[in-house]
């Protein structure tokens, strides 16, 4: 690894981290998920491309499955079954796994939104007087709204697990 290669690679791999990090907490406390993270990732993406020595062709591959994951979510957003912020931050996220592993990428995320799932249930069920959680806008049932999830918080964790798991850091 070269001289300039080698901050770049933390660069990339904190920021990645952080940002995806900071969507899904601020998810969970909001329920909002800021443009910008999605944004950022998409962006971060390019210099983590150049460490990974991809060509342009497959760095165009990439961002097609970002732009699958979008337009997969927006169906789902139209329909009411997802947020508009996870449709961006799977999309963003999702682009650095690339179509070889879109699969694993999205079990994890499933997964993790099935574990994230369950534990609302029971903070809603067992916890819902602690005045933190209460205040949470997630914990609020909204007249004919169904449930509503932070599943920006499952996307996230998804996200970093898949990161470490495939090695993407440690191959900068």
């Amino acid at each position: 690894m070269d001289l300039f290669s080698f901050p770049l690679h933390w660069f990339v791999t904190i920021s990645f981290v952080a940002v995806i990090t900071y969507a899904a907490v601020s998810d969970f406390l909001t329920q909002i998920i800021p443009n910008w993270t999605a944004i950022a990732l998409a962006l971060l993406f390019l210099p983590a491309g150049y460490l990974w020595q991809l060509g342009g062709a497959e760095i165009a591959l990439r961002y097609s499955v970002g732009l699958a994951l979008f337009a997969g979510g927006a169906l789902l957003f139209a329909r009411g079954i997802i947020g508009g912020g996870d449709v961006k931050l799977i999309a963003a996220s999702g682009l650095w796994f690339g179509w070889e592993s879109l699969l694993a990428y999205l079990f994890a995320v499933t997964l993790m939104g099935g574990v994230l799932a369950i534990i609302i249930v029971v903070l809603k069920k067992y916890f819902s007087a602690i005045q933190f959680l209460a205040e949470l806008p997630w914990m609020k049932d909204a007249e004919g709204q169904g449930q509503s999830l932070p599943y920006g918080v499952a996307i996230g964790a998804a996200s970093i697990f898949l990161y470490f798991k495939l090695g993407l850091g440690a191959s900068l």
